[in-house]
């Protein structure tokens, strides 16, 4: 038998239901103050954490409920509930506290007794249920111009909010990131994975995408954060461009189907797609170069299916360099990571390219007769 002096009363213990502090893993439950029916004792400090099995809402239900304190003045005696989410409520008197359900699978509950005058004590049961899930409220904000700065604060009604800036795939575009607060990811073309994420107060320098994509979504909504971006033109003469699953058109000048292409020049177009990926180039029409060799538009079937950059045997080598030497005033150079593909011109063609690397180059060099150009389309393959 286990005795508990209340006042001039031995209490049996044995015969309450009530215990001080537990963890409680089941799906159902009871909670009961020490000594309940009878009375509680002072001195108490009692805690009681609920964790059920799986993630699951908690709905807490006082039975009884008679505790030291009148009108509010919970100072003496006192349950104190906190939620798991930042909730804390606290009940005393003789009024049988609301149901409180949370939105999290954690409840913490504490009992506090002083040592002068007491209640009868108390009684809880509690029960899971299934979580409900809110539905994340999105917004989403276009975005344009080759210049300007997005400004986020806390957006009422806006859980999460994404900014979109997209354009012409001749321009590149560098931003510089401040932020006070917050959480924010940065995606550089629509179907891929964020190439950065940024949390609490950053400041960053000129950051470079490569890309003419940017994504800013916000996640959390107490973000305070500035993205200031400006673009590069580099549609004039190659840039580098990134690489997705969507087809990109490149023209070999701006003014493609009206003009030939300007003399003695270079340019190069730099392609990067995704570690571990291909990138499949087709060429859609090409005129580099006078030459003679070949009909004028049309790309001869045996080098459709011809292998690019051939074996690395002597006689594959001098095959590559009569090749190479067939375009000389104009042409295209190929080069897939370290590997040179070859020279392409009148009397070269190239139609379809499918690289081994992650990333590509295109090189035109122009001469005294640089043909009217070139138009290409590139996507990533996985």
């Amino acid at each position: 038998m286990v005795l508990s002096q209340r006042g001039d009363t031995c209490l049996d213990l044995s015969k309450t239901v009530g215990t001080c502090s537990g963890i409680l893993t089941d799906s159902s439950g009871q909670i009961a103050s020490m000594g309940y029916p009878y009375g509680y004792i002072g001195g108490l400090s009692c805690y009681w954490m609920i964790y059920p099995p799986t993630s699951r809402s908690i709905s807490l239900t006082f039975q009884d409920f008679d505790l030291e304190g009148l009108g509010g003045d919970c100072t003496y005696d006192y349950i104190e509930v906190s939620t798991g989410d930042g909730t804390v409520d606290r009940f005393c008197g003789s009024e049988i506290p609301r149901v409180i359900t949370t939105n999290s699978s954690r409840l913490t509950m504490r009992f506090s007794s002083d040592a002068s005058l007491h209640g009868r004590g108390f009684l809880a049961t509690y029960t899971t249920l299934p979580m409900k899930l809110e539905k994340t409220r999105s917004c989403k904000v276009e975005v344009h111009g080759t210049s300007g700065t997005i400004t986020h604060t806390p957006r009422i009604g806006c859980d999460v909010t994404s900014y979109t800036l997209s354009l012409p795939p001749e321009f590149s575009i560098s931003y510089r990131y401040t932020a006070l607060s917050g959480n924010v990811r940065l995606h550089y073309d629509p179907d891929d994975t964020p190439a950065i994420r940024f949390e609490g107060h950053t400041r960053t320098g000129q950051i470079k995408t490569y890309s003419n994509y940017l994504r800013v979504v916000v996640v959390s909504p107490d973000t305070v954060a500035n993205v200031t971006w400006e673009t590069t033109d580099k549609g004039l003469c190659g840039g580098s461009y990134k690489v997705t699953k969507t087809p990109v058109n490149i023209y070999s000048h701006r003014s493609y189907n009206h003009t030939d292409l300007p003399p003695f020049q270079r340019c190069t177009w730099t392609l990067v797609s995704r570690k571990s990926t291909h990138i499949l180039l087709a060429f859609l029409s090409f005129d580099v170069g006078s030459g003679d060799g070949g009909m004028h538009g049309e790309v001869s079937p045996k080098i459709k299916k011809r292998r690019l950059g051939g074996g690395g045997g002597k006689k594959s080598r001098k095959r590559r360099r009569r090749r190479n030497e067939a375009c000389r005033d104009s042409y295209i150079e190929i080069i897939d990571g370290r590997k040179k593909l070859g020279k392409f011109c009148q009397n070269r063609k190239v139609t379809v390219i499918k690289s081994s690397s992650s990333n590509l180059k295109i090189v035109l060099v122009t001469g005294r007769e640089p043909g009217k150009g070139f138009h290409v389309k590139y996507s990533r393959l996985t």
